[in-house]
């Protein structure tokens, strides 16, 4: 299965754990860049979730983060299939506007 099926599967079932963040990121680019600059181990997380987040997507495959900032209309997907990062927008559907923003992981049916 293709990496952009695998993350669709994983979309469809229920989501393994959701957090609330504490902040609101105001276009998903700059996160998207935090991110590669965390990966190749040049930026220092000093906020333990986003830390926390971003070590879960290093170090496990396969899963789905989906990163909804309560400023935007879209939604981050941040995937990993079988050692490929994918990062993507899309629609927010139905959470309200005044929603909280929050962190969802998905994972594989066990």
């Amino acid at each position: 299965m293709d990496t952009v099926k695998c993350i669709r599967s994983m979309l469809r079932n229920t989501c393994r754990s959701v957090e609330k963040v504490p902040f609101d990121a105001h276009d998903y680019q700059s996160v998207v860049k935090l991110w590669v600059r965390y990966k190749k181990g040049l930026a220092s997380i000093q906020q333990s979730t986003i830390h926390d987040f971003f070590s879960f997507h290093l170090s496990h495959d396969p899963h789905v983060l989906v990163y909804s900032s309560r400023v935007l209309d879209d939604v981050l997907i941040m995937g990993k299939v079988n050692g490929k990062y994918v990062n993507m927008k899309a629609p927010r559907g139905d959470i309200l506007n005044d929603h909280l923003s929050f962190v969802a992981v998905y994972g594989p049916e066990i």
